[in-house]
């Protein structure tokens, strides 16, 4: 590199990194040369400039991209790198506009681009936006790594700002690259595209399938029978089946589900059932008051799983 030495690039680079990891890559040196590059300028000493810094940084990333043959025979270890740098190494993305990006994306987007990145990374990144589209992203990491993310983010010191403008842009380019590929679903998705399909099918025809599924993954049923009906599939159901439901339902159980009902489930509701349980479940609705979302969601389970037995057992049907 122009006006520098190797061992000054080393120097520089190592600079650039934490005390105690500098200290684990030069022990991994041959003596000579960490003793070298430790008296060059000392890496305890003053700061290169920045644009040294970047020039050292954009060099060593362009060796990375480029491969082993660039690197010096005795580099040692195999060329593995991780996905930040990487992506860094041609950057498309100016500092600014990296940044901007950042604080403005998606937190679902965000979410893929850091999944795999490591939590130093990962606190780094969050560390940079406001607190709760961090506090979004940070809920959508799995349970198991989010303890560690934290930890990081309450140890952060003193970050080289080449090094962090770097990540930033890796991360934001990674995330355009990811927002033109469809995200996997997730076992919900899956499940509930499965329950759909199914839902359409014949009686007979899904019987069968069921039966393959269960050998294989029998907790998977329930899942599927749980999301091949909803609450909401009373406003596609026949009326005469219809009266002969609602007529199981206890006058309680069914004045909570309509509380967290549309209007036009609660109209169709009151047009089937008598004149008598039309006043009882008016009477019931009215003394109910506040009721929570999950005694509401479970009254509502309730008409949905005998709505499923019903059309199981072929005494309902839908018009879809």
């Amino acid at each position: 590199m122009e006006g520098l030495t190797g061992t000054d690039a080393a120097h520089v680079l190592l600079r650039l990194l934490p005390k105690e990891a500098a200290d684990r890559i030069l022990a991994c040196l041959d003596p000579n040369d960490a003793a070298q590059i430790r008296s060059s300028a000392g890496i305890a000493g003053t700061a290169p400039p920045i644009e040294v810094q970047s020039r050292v940084l954009n060099a060593f990333f362009q060796m990375q991209k480029k491969g082993p043959e660039t690197a010096p025979a005795n580099s040692g270890g195999p060329n593995t790198y991780s996905a930040v740098p990487m992506s860094a190494a041609h950057s498309t993305v100016t500092v600014g506009d990296a940044m901007k990006s950042l604080q403005s994306m998606d937190p679902a987007l965000l979410t893929r681009a850091l999944v795999d990145e490591q939590p130093s990374t990962i606190a780094a990144i969050l560390y940079r936006l406001e607190p709760a589209r961090a506090s979004t992203v940070l809920k959508n990491l799995a349970p198991e790594r989010r303890g560690e993310i934290a930890l990081r983010l309450n140890q952060l010191g003193m970050q080289q700002q080449a090094i962090v403008d770097r990540i930033v842009q890796a991360v934001v380019e990674k995330a355009t690259r990811l927002s033109e590929i469809p995200p996997e679903p997730s076992p919900d998705d899956r499940v509930r595209t499965l329950a759909a399909m199914l839902r359409h099918m014949d009686r007979t025809d899904r019987a069968d399938i069921f039966k393959v599924i269960e050998q294989s993954d029998p907790d998977a049923i329930s899942r599927i029978a749980k999301m091949m009906f909803q609450f909401d599939d009373l406003l596609v159901a026949e009326d005469r089946p219809l009266q002969n439901l609602l007529a199981e339902i206890d006058v309680k159980t069914l004045a909570c589900a309509l509380k967290g009902a549309r209007d036009e489930i609660a109209e169709k509701i009151f047009r089937n059932v008598s004149s008598r349980a039309r006043q009882s479940l008016t009477d019931e609705i009215g003394l109910l008051g506040s009721v929570p979302k999950n005694t509401i969601q479970e009254a509502q389970d309730k008409v949905v799983e005998l709505l499923r037995r019903y059309e199981e057992e072929g005494r309902i049907s839908f018009q879809v």
